[in-house]
């Protein structure tokens, strides 16, 4: 299918700078979708006269995701995204104002309003953009943790991803539960040091080693933390199954 791109409106430094639109889905774009789905924001301000594209992130953590963030919008519409850096709340963004990228997310039907998502239906029509959308969504709004364990291994690996967007949710888990990845979904009320306040959220988790790896092979992840912590855990575990076999019997 080819994207209908009669509304996309360009600015003058849009023209000036040689934005480029896509033109049809991609993997690329499902991915960028997802990461705006998580940490992303779109929006107008300044009396409706601006456009921008933001994504945030860790202050620390997220330094070297949010250049690979750069460099997939660089690939996708040839736009260079600016740093900004907040250290009094840990955070930084990275933005763009640009009338043809937000027309052109708006015309493809994306939208985030009070963390309420519509995603465009082809992302979920291809299996390919569907598991570059949740990468993406993963690696913004979601974490794996090692939790310590008593049992064969030293470690428990556990996938989660929370919004406060329920049926958003619901599609994620019941997309992976379709490709035979066990899933957990509830809602949670976490305090946000940030703002000092509970806000219900619902999550989805996938516990222990087999449903972690599928989730890896499937899905996998874009973001440095991520892969360096998910590898942590599966050269631990690994190792010891070696070790265990190599005992006498």
């Amino acid at each position: 299918m080819e994207f209908d791109l009669s509304k996309v409106k360009f600015s003058y430094m849009d023209k000036n700078e040689g934005r480029i639109i896509p033109k049809e889905p991609s993997e690329n774009l499902a991915e960028f979708l997802g990461i705006l789905a998580g940490d992303g924001h779109v929006g107008h301000f300044g009396k409706g006269k601006n456009r921008i594209v933001e994504i945030a992130g860790h202050l620390n953590d997220d330094e070297e995701f949010l250049e690979y963030v750069k460099d997939l919008v660089k690939r996708l519409f040839n736009a260079k995204m600016h740093l900004y850096l907040y250290k009094n709340i840990n955070t930084r963004y990275i933005s763009k104002n640009s009338w043809a990228m937000v027309s052109f997310l708006e015309s493809l039907g994306f939208e985030k309003k009070k963390c309420l998502l519509k995603i465009p239906s082809w992302v979920w029509q291809n299996n390919k953009f569907t598991s570059a959308f949740i990468r993406g969504l993963f690696d913004t709004d979601g974490s794996i943790a090692l939790k310590k364990n008593h049992g064969k291994y030293e470690f428990y690996p556990v996938i989660s991803i929370s919004l406060k967007d329920c049926n958003l949710i619901k599609s994620v888990a019941s997309w992976i539960r379709s490709k035979g990845i066990s899933v957990y979904t509830g809602k949670e009320s976490p305090f946000d040091k940030r703002t000092s306040k509970r806000y219900f959220k619902y999550s989805l988790q996938i516990n222990g080693y087999k449903g972690v790896r599928a989730w890896m092979v499937l899905i996998g992840t874009s973001n440095p933390k991520h892969k360096e912590k998910w590898e942590r855990g599966d050269l631990n575990s690994r190792l010891r199954d070696l070790q265990s076999r190599a005992l006498p019997g």
